[in-house]
């Protein structure tokens, strides 16, 4: 019935690392993928404005790496169309790998918004649903920017759409590639099915960024991703019904282990659940 705020950051920062989560209409939950640096006990900390609405989820751990966080919002200049954004301002370095999260305000429609690396011509873009009475409809990504620190964004609307830096890799745990975003879907409801990634040209042993959005508009939608073999059954998320158009989306990752699949779930599988392959790192040290 209400939004709430929900946030993390590493122990010790002074950033207000958090967002209005919007209320999660027809049950389920709203979502948005961060990450944050843990500290050498292994700490971090964390928002909620309601800790009874309010929960952390732990989807997986990079290491031999460096991420700063950063939460700096900046909108689009133009709408319609793809269009350059310098992160200089938001303290982004260049060449670096950088997580933006794309948010849509809209209280009764859905929006479009997309990230991309400059100079490419990939559809990277995403239908975020409305975000009723109040708060935030939201999708993180990665995105490489240039030498230039730029990348390229993407608003239907300037009004309703706001883009926020999440933070940086300064010591990446490899290199990161974007794919165009060719949904993939399973056929089989409520059963952990094979995704294969052939045809994209990920290689194996790569770590997949996924975004999966429920189109469902009168259900909420259990979907999740995970590792071949995996015995994690719980790696899922009660995405909330997209009302009015669009779709609830959450952010995950996955590592591929000596073949090109991954596995998908979904309690409305086929077009209601759609797994959209963002882009994949090649680890530095596997």
């Amino acid at each position: 019935r209400n939004e709430r705020e929900g946030g993390v950051r590493a122990v010790g920062s002074v950033l207000q690392r958090r967002v209005d989560l919007h209320e999660a209409e027809g049950k389920g939950v709203d979502t948005v993928t961060m990450h944050v640096q843990a500290d050498d006990n292994t700490q971090i900390e964390v928002y909620a404005e309601n800790d009874g609405d309010v929960v952390f989820v732990i989807a997986g751990y990079w290491t031999g790496s460096a991420y700063d966080e950063a939460f700096a919002p900046f909108d689009e200049l133009a709408e319609g169309g793809w269009v350059d954004k310098n992160l200089t301002d938001e303290g982004i370095a260049p060449n670096r790998v950088v997580e933006i999260l794309m948010t849509n305000t809209d209280e009764s429609r859905e929006r479009i918004a997309g990230v991309r690396a400059n100079g490419t011509t990939h559809d990277r873009f995403f239908n975020l649903h409305e975000a009723k009475d109040g708060g935030i409809e939201g999708l993180s990504l990665m995105v490489t920017a240039d030498a230039a620190s730029a990348i390229e964004v993407y608003s239907q609307d300037l009004n309703d759409v706001e883009f926020y830096v999440l933070g940086s890799w300064s010591d990446p745990p490899g290199v990161y590639t974007e794919s165009a975003v060719t949904p993939l879907q399973v056929a089989s409801t409520s059963v952990w099915e094979a995704l294969d990634l052939t045809s994209l040209g990920i290689p194996v042993d790569a770590i997949v960024q996924f975004a999966l959005g429920n189109w469902r508009d009168d259900k909420k939608n259990f979907t999740g991703v995970r590792q071949i073999g995996s015995n994690l059954d719980g790696r899922s998320f009660e995405l909330h019904k997209a009302k009015d158009g669009g779709a609830d989306f959450v952010s995950l990752h996955v590592r591929l282990k000596d073949t090109a699949q991954v596995e998908g779930f979904a309690v409305y599988p086929n077009d209601d659940t759609r797994f959209y392959p963002a882009g994949w790192w090649v680890l530095t040290s596997p």
